[in-house]
């Protein structure tokens, strides 16, 4: 596996220093397996920075946590090291979370003013859309209900007619759990370079109306079959 840590200095041995406690996993050393992420983190002050790669392959001896997506457990656990108390796990690792908060956040707009979801992305536009994606890692900090409606504010996104919640007749899937077909489809069709494009361009394709039908399971069928229905362009 090969991850990446941008710093604004070459670390040819990675080593773990305790400094400060306020980190989202508390002392570490810090890496991404997204290139671009780290380009990110490596010129965040405004100065020439480097991205340092390195050849990973995992311990089995290690103890390790891991995070599939956003959840209380993981907001529990990242508040939990920012307050300074120690962990008992070597590791912790998430996925591409950047792109997960971005899709849900989009879902959770899309019920509140009752819009088709590619109409979100809309109003929000192509450089809201690349902003929220480049800062997920900042605006994950707050609650997705504030987040959200400063962005309706800012885009003055009207309420509008398409209620599919209330329209559907079983379980109402989590904004977040849609929030996560939308997320694994782009990452299946789009490679990291062009996740931005990705975005704009599933949400207006034809798959977003069936995505967003939760009177069908469609958005509970396995990723692979969703990712070979889009590139089909049908629903095989």
């Amino acid at each position: 596996m090969t991850l990446y840590h941008g710093s604004k200095d070459i670390v040819e041995y990675p080593e773990i220093r305790k400094a400060r406690f306020n980190k989202d996993f508390y002392f570490g050393f810090y890496c991404t397996n997204i290139e671009k992420q780290a380009e990110r983190w490596a010129t965040r002050y405004g100065e020439k920075g480097y991205i340092n790669r390195y050849e990973y392959t995992e311990n089995t001896e290690l103890k390790i946590l891991r995070f599939e997506k956003m959840t209380e457990e993981w907001l529990d656990f990242i508040i939990s090291c920012r307050s300074g108390q120690a962990h008992q796990y070597d590791m912790a690792k998430k996925n591409n979370n950047n792109l997960f908060f971005t899709c849900s956040l989009i879902e959770y707009i899309g019920r509140n003013r009752k819009q088709h979801r590619r109409e979100i992305t809309d109003y929000l536009g192509r450089e809201n859309i690349k902003r929220i994606y480049d800062y997920a890692d900042v605006f994950h900090c707050e609650p997705i209900q504030k987040v959200a409606a400063e962005f309706m504010e800012q885009c003055n996104i009207p309420e509008g007619k398409f209620d599919n919640v209330s329209m559907c007749r079983y379980t109402v899937p989590d904004y977040w759990d849609i929030g996560e077909v939308y997320e694994r489809l782009i990452e299946d069709i789009y490679d990291d370079a062009e996740i931005e494009k990705g975005i704009w361009d599933i949400y207006h394709s034809w798959i977003d109306a069936h995505i967003s039908d939760y009177n069908t399971d469609f958005y509970y069928q396995p990723r692979d079959y969703i990712a070979a229905c889009y590139k089909a362009g049908e629903i095989l």
